[in-house]
């Protein structure tokens, strides 16, 4: 049996990935949307939202057209669905045109931040605002 290469491996895990979450939230939707429901092991743990939990309520709001209610589940929702939407893009022009022009970005944007480290800090911060911001929904604040 032949052994998968580093691209191949990136290719299988973007498109299962996805499509496992999306899955997993599709058929967990009745059992989750019950107040107190939950998949963030952290909120489990600790009774505490994360900063990514609401996210797949937001993506649902989103879809649904309502991006007031994605906003206020999570902002983070936005970037996932724009995300997904470039990767899903992405991957039909590299089967297209059999190229790995996906992956390629992958390791262009991972090198440039591992040149830039500053941006991480950005990042980092707007992980950290998301947080509060769902500190702030938890604790009735907003």
């Amino acid at each position: 049996m032949r052994k998968l290469g580093e691209v191949q491996r990136f290719y299988i895990l973007v498109i299962l990935l996805p499509l496992a979450a999306c899955t997993a939230l599709f058929l967990l939707r009745p059992v989750l949307d019950k107040p107190g429901r939950t998949l963030c092991i952290f909120r489990q743990a600790t009774g505490l939202p994360c900063p990514a939990c609401n996210t797949g309520h937001g993506v649902y709001k989103l879809l649904e057209g309502d991006l007031q209610g994605a906003v206020y589940h999570n902002p983070v929702s936005i970037i996932a669905i724009v995300v997904a939407f470039l990767a899903a893009i992405y991957l039909i022009v590299d089967v297209a045109t059999q190229k790995p022009n996906f992956y390629l970005a992958f390791k262009k944007s991972e090198d440039y931040l591992h040149r830039h480290k500053s941006l991480l800090l950005l990042i980092f911060l707007f992980a950290a605002m998301d947080w509060a911001w769902q500190l702030a929904k938890h604790f009735h604040y907003i």
